[in-house]
């Protein structure tokens, strides 16, 4: 059942792509297909460091600093790793934008893209986890 609420998360953001580039004229099919990578590079991106949580708080993990505060504070401190797709799917909109006028920045932006919806949700995970200030 949770899977299907991320991907039910994971859908707006490419809703999101999809409207921005139908409001700037860009043909239906490449804003379509903009929206579906944008849910595709959201759901990729929440999924994976979601569900390493999900397994590192399972058994003997269930004591890091991360498990804890997710019990004691609920899903509150986990909403900011939601909007980090935020980012990816507005570098996926101008990649989507630049198209028309380079092929190669329009790469580019993509893998910048496709980086960052990769990257940044693990840096939140690890940042709430109190990773990064040790």
């Amino acid at each position: 059942m949770a899977w299907l609420v991320l991907l039910a998360i994971c859908s707006a953001y490419g809703v999101v792509a999809f409207t921005w580039l139908a409001g700037f004229h860009v043909p239906a099919g490449r804003a379509a297909a903009a929206g579906a990578w944008s849910t595709l590079l959201a759901f990729v991106g929440l999924g994976i460091p979601l569900l390493l949580t999900a397994v590192g708080c399972a058994g003997d993990g269930a004591s890091a600093q991360i498990c804890r505060q997710i019990r004691e504070d609920g899903a509150s401190r986990l909403q900011l790793v939601f909007a980090t797709p935020l980012l990816s799917t507005a570098i996926l909109i101008g990649a989507v934008l630049v198209l028309a006028r380079s092929r190669a920045a329009a790469g580019w932006l993509l893998a910048l893209a496709a980086a960052t919806a990769l990257v940044v949700p693990y840096a939140v995970l690890d940042t709430l986890s109190g990773g990064l200030a040790g």
